[in-house]
């Protein structure tokens, strides 16, 4: 009699036990999924944010590059600038150097000394940078400056002026402008981007102005001097020779040479060969 409800019985057991079973396979399988979606997503946002960070590190890699490129472009530029102004200079040096010395004939009977030349004078009428930048357009052209050559180099040194003393410029009183203000000048040319040769020629006529402008400084403040005397003036032409024989001796020039040089007689050149020995 109860054999039909005990095998009901195994049979609803036996039926919930393979849901059970089956419910719990779900739940693994949908937690290993999960669980492997989640690990998937963490690798990916890992990599993600491994490859942000280092796109940054390369990012500003290549700006701190950039920037220690453009220094040393900046410096380059300065120490090319410096290099062709020293070179300018030494040639300068190496023409007054070669230049042929003046042919001094040996007197043949005493002259009166020639008068002396009148002591020179400052250019500038004024006080003002306007009025030295007017003597400067003067002196150029008296140099021998085209035209065209003397308005480029007076507009290089306007625009300096504007820069060193404002939009009145011309109306600041005349003194000794610093050349430490000039290498700031040319800081301030460099930070606009201009071209190497563009900084060259504007700080070479800069430069230029700025010699003139302190002789011309000095010889305002200097009174003038008294014409040399006769003495004085042989003084001079004697050591003039002097030096010129010693110079000639060590480019090495013999006596029969510095005579021709010189126009000294041969006797005169030992002679003074053995003074500078």
């Amino acid at each position: 009699m109860y054999q039909p409800w005990l095998l009901l019985v195994e049979l609803i057991v036996l039926a919930v036990t393979i849901y059970f079973f089956m419910m719990t396979r779900r739940a693994a399988t949908d937690a290993h999924r999960q669980t492997e979606e989640m690990v998937i997503k963490l690798v990916k946002q890992r990599t993600e944010a491994h490859n942000t960070a280092m796109a940054r590190d390369v990012a500003t890699l290549v700006k701190e590059i950039e920037e220690t490129a453009a220094e040393m472009r900046v410096q380059w530029t300065r120490q090319s600038i410096m290099l062709q102004d020293a070179l300018k200079r030494v040639e300068a040096a190496e023409d007054a150097f070669n230049a042929p010395p003046p042919i001094e004939a040996a007197p043949v009977t005493p002259v009166a000394p020639a008068a002396a030349p009148a002591p020179a004078r400052a250019e500038i009428s004024g006080d003002t940078l306007g009025d030295a930048l007017t003597a400067y357009r003067r002196h150029l052209a008296a140099v021998g400056r085209s035209a065209a050559a003397v308005s480029r180099s007076v507009g290089y040194v306007k625009a300096f002026a504007l820069w060193w003393g404002g939009k009145r410029f011309e109306r600041v009183q005349l003194r000794r402008i610093n050349h430490s203000e000039a290498d700031d000048y040319f800081d301030e040319l460099q930070s606009e981007g201009l071209q190497p040769d563009t900084i060259r020629r504007k700080m070479n006529a800069v430069r230029d102005f700025l010699e003139w402008l302190d002789a011309q400084l000095q010889l305002a403040a200097t009174p003038a001097a008294s014409p040399p005397t006769a003495a004085q003036n042989g003084a001079t032409a004697t050591h003039h020779r002097h030096e010129m024989v010693k110079l000639l001796a060590q480019k090495g020039l013999d006596v029969p040479g510095i005579a021709a040089k010189t126009g000294l007689e041969r006797e005169t050149v030992r002679i003074l060969l053995r003074k500078n020995a």
